[in-house]
């Protein structure tokens, strides 16, 4: 018996050693599992924090360019003279067209606290981060009663793009999203989503207050960024049109009437005439600066494209659908902005990409949920559904690395070399510098005689940067460099090494006009001599 008790106890202790062999060697999959189902429980909060890590790394950064400095100029002239602030970058004193509700909170903001307008308008990014994910929330559940789509509405509006999306303001793909999320397009999108989301569930009690609400912020989104303002009141006539369409005048009637006075409202901002800015023929510049939004245009749209039988599919099934009402509505304005050459009508294009995203994530959670319940699909949907599924994965990845790419801390900042200027120029003091520094200039202190961007109330810009061209060139006298600085009343002169057309001979005729008062291995600041002007 002492033998079978013997040969039980071995057989029931290499069970035990078996048993735990099969248990660790089930342990790493088991810890995939268990971290796979947390991570696609707060999935929403993943995605954040990671768009939120690259658009840290770009403030840690502060490698701005483009349209910031636009931004931030008005910051700092608004903090400087809220009344009468001027041109923030010229020497003049005419109307600027960025001159808005969101720039003046942050020019408050930088006066109040007395911090830079550069490091205001960059801090902004994390508060607008925020509220687009929590706008994108806030209209997609008011319109959808998939449960993910929120989620897959917001990734597909962060990767799904082509290869060569627009690197503009509003676009919001993780190629971009770092160095324009602190713009006040960003603020209009998610103030735009607010408003769709209202319009869209009018009904009830607090439908009076929701129609005040959507004028005063159709007013500010006009103001702030006149391009998405176009968004917004074609997307509120395409809501309600489909009201209309089933019947209920009333809501459409309301909506129309929150339009009309969000432009009422914008008619009476005192800064700059609206509609100067955004009517047809008004304002060659705003139109010609937005040509590019009909190149390249599958190449920019890419495989947000698969939308677009959703998009169809949804008004067969309800042809009162709001969002099947806005493509069509945006499409139309589309068109007409290139029939017409007015250019300024073509960044409707941010809206028609939001509606695909949109139709795309909401099919995609669906077809999750049919999946996860264990629900068969046809055969032709479920190829669909893996082939987009391998697309997602595929987009995710490659704009990520962009991202990183791009925002990863640790890249050089694109303007700590001009920094020294608001130690020795005024903010009414008059630079003369290469085009190259003139965008940067005004936001550290003084004005310039010319920029390389269009603008809509300048009509000399052209010849003003044709002057900065002359000045600049090394057979022009010296007399008519000096007839210059005396019409402009300038009083100081930036060198840059940037500028390839300085050639030490140039470097020193244009020293004889005053004193160096600052020197660098990047820049010299010239301070011009007061009995010139």
């Amino acid at each position: 018996m002492d033998g079978v008790h013997n040969k039980n106890t071995k057989s029931f202790k290499v069970f035990l050693a078996m048993n735990r062999l099969t248990v660790l060697s089930s342990f790493p999959q088991n810890c995939i599992l268990s971290l796979g189902k947390i991570a696609y429980k707060y999935k929403f909060i993943i995605l954040f924090i990671i768009v939120l890590a690259l658009v840290i790394g770009q403030i840690y950064n502060q490698r701005w360019q483009g349209d910031f400095w636009q931004h931030s100029a008005v910051v700092a002239a608004l903090s400087d003279n809220f009344v009468d602030p001027g041109h923030p970058r010229l020497n003049i004193n005419t109307p600027y067209e960025m001159y808005s509700p969101y720039l003046l909170v942050l020019a408050f903001l930088a006066r109040l606290l007395a911090i830079h307008p550069i490091i205001v308008l960059s801090s902004f990014a994390v508060l607008n981060l925020a509220f687009w994910f929590y706008a994108m929330r806030f209209f997609v559940t008011r319109i959808s009663t998939a449960k993910d789509t929120p989620f897959y509405a917001i990734l597909f509006s962060l990767v799904m793009w082509g290869p060569y999306p627009w690197m503009w303001s509003g676009f919001l793909h993780l190629k971009a999203i770092g160095n324009v999320i602190p713009y006040p397009s960003a603020f209009s999108i998610a103030c735009t989503l607010i408003v769709w989301g209202w319009a869209i569930t009018l009904e009830g009690k607090n439908k009076w207050v929701k129609i005040f609400s959507m004028a005063v912020i159709s007013g500010i989104v006009l103001l702030s960024n006149p391009q998405t303002g176009m968004g917004l009141v074609a997307g509120l006539g395409a809501i309600a049109l489909s009201r209309l369409a089933k019947g209920c005048l009333m809501p459409a009637l309301l909506i129309c009437g929150a339009v009309v006075g969000g432009f009422g409202l914008a008619q009476l901002w005192p800064y700059y005439p609206f509609f100067d800015v955004v009517a047809p023929g008004k304002s060659v510049s705003y139109h010609l600066g937005n040509y590019w939004m009909y190149h390249n245009v599958l190449l920019g749209m890419g495989p947000a494209l698969l939308g677009l039988p959703l998009i169809i599919s949804r008004l067969r099934y309800n042809r009162y659908d709001p969002m099947g009402y806005m493509a069509v509505m945006f499409s139309i304005i589309y068109v007409y902005g290139y029939i017409t050459k007015n250019y300024g009508y073509g960044r409707i294009i941010v809206q028609i990409m939001f509606i695909l995203h949109f139709v795309l994530g909401e099919w995609f959670a669906r077809a999750i949920q049919m999946t996860t319940s264990g629900k068969l699909m046809r055969f032709r949907t479920a190829m669909i559904f893996k082939f987009t599924r391998a697309v997602i994965i595929a987009m995710s990845l490659y704009f990520l690395a962009l991202g990183i790419y791009r925002f990863h801390p640790g890249r050089d900042s694109t303007y700590e070399s001009l920094t020294f200027l608001k130690d020795y120029v005024s903010s009414q003091d008059v630079v003369i510098t290469g085009l190259d520094n003139a965008d940067m200039v005004p936001s550290f202190g003084g004005k310039v005689i010319a920029t390389s961007t269009n603008e809509s109330f300048v009509s000399d810009i052209k010849a003003r940067c044709d002057e900065i061209r002359e000045f600049f060139d090394v057979k022009t006298e010296l007399h008519a460099r000096e007839l210059l600085i005396k019409r402009h009343k300038a009083r100081f002169i930036l060198l840059s090494k940037t500028n390839p057309d300085l050639t030490e001979n140039l470097k020193n005729e244009l020293r004889l006009f005053g004193i160096t008062v600052y020197r660098s291995n990047d820049h010299e600041l010239i301070s011009i001599a007061s009995e010139i002007f």
